[in-house]
């Protein structure tokens, strides 16, 4: 777990940019940096929790081998040396974070379908100046945002955003969905103006000559194109095509740098996902 914060706002400094930081610091104890742009109004934070390359050449903000891209990113994308052979990546580095950079160096946002794991991001383009924000396929990483006209603030958790935002109003209409499902849905939250970016979403900000802000999001992927109603007859052949499936996402994870345990809650999932890992 790792935490990436931000904003795009001429109100606000490198001082303002550690203290929404500051915030999410207990998602990553590693390693901590920062991007900051006077010119261009734009910080970008993150907090480092180290899993894959331990060293200090992977941390964050990660920069493009270009120059032009600058990265901060949550998350751990399984078949990142998949994704570096498909896009012929020569790393400089063995992580992850290096992969998807590159990778979207080449493609753009079309790289996002393609990424197998957890993720949420921040992309800033130096030279068009725009800044793109993604959250992995079924919503597994945080991110949250504020925006109006001339005002961005994104971070891993809301607290980052109210480091700043100091007077925002409770959004009342979403209680009764937090009593009836546990949770708010997406997009919304607690406060008002403040969203969570849709799972599976990209959105793209660019500042015009004057200073406003222009917010547009759309998927990169959605769960409906991925359901057939082709059903399975056969007992047998479905149970090992699970056990298949299973197995290989499980054992996707376990690549790490670092010792990897499981949390046992005793249920059947979490049993199998030891079970498997153990195998």
């Amino acid at each position: 777990m790792c935490g990436i914060a931000g904003f795009i706002s001429p109100d606000y400094n490198e001082e303002h940019l550690r203290l929404i930081t500051q915030e999410i610091k207990h998602r990553g104890p590693d390693a901590e940096g920062f991007f900051f742009s006077a010119d261009n109004h734009i910080g970008l934070g993150h907090r480092r929790l180290s899993i894959i390359d331990l060293s200090v050449a992977a941390n964050q903000p990660f920069y493009s081998h270009d120059g032009r891209y600058v990265m901060v990113y949550n998350g751990e994308v399984y078949n990142f040396k998949e994704i570096a052979a498909k896009y012929n990546i020569q790393p400089r580095t063995s992580s992850d974070s290096e992969i998807i950079l590159e990778a979207f160096v080449q493609k753009g946002i079309e790289c996002f379908s393609d990424l197998n794991g957890m993720f949420a991001l921040a992309i800033w383009d130096t030279k068009e100046n725009k800044l793109t924000l993604a959250r992995d396929h079924v919503g597994i990483k945080p991110l949250y945002y504020y925006t109006d006209a001339n005002e961005l603030v994104f971070a891993s958790e809301l607290k980052g955003i109210t480091a700043v935002k100091k007077n925002l109003s409770i959004n009342y209409s979403v209680i009764p969905a937090f009593l009836h499902i546990g949770y708010i849905p997406h997009p919304y939250s607690v406060y008002n103006k403040v969203y969570k970016l849709s799972a599976g979403s990209f959105a793209e900000i660019t500042i015009s000559d004057g200073g406003a802000i222009s917010f547009s999001e759309k998927p990169f992927w959605k769960i409906q194109d991925k359901i057939t109603g082709d059903v399975l007859q056969d007992k047998s052949i479905a149970k090992k095509e699970l056990d298949s499936l299973l197995t290989d996402a499980v054992g996707r994870q376990l690549i790490s740098d670092v010792p990897i345990g499981t949390f046992l809650s005793g249920g059947t999932d979490s049993s199998i996902v030891t079970a498997l890992a153990s195998k």
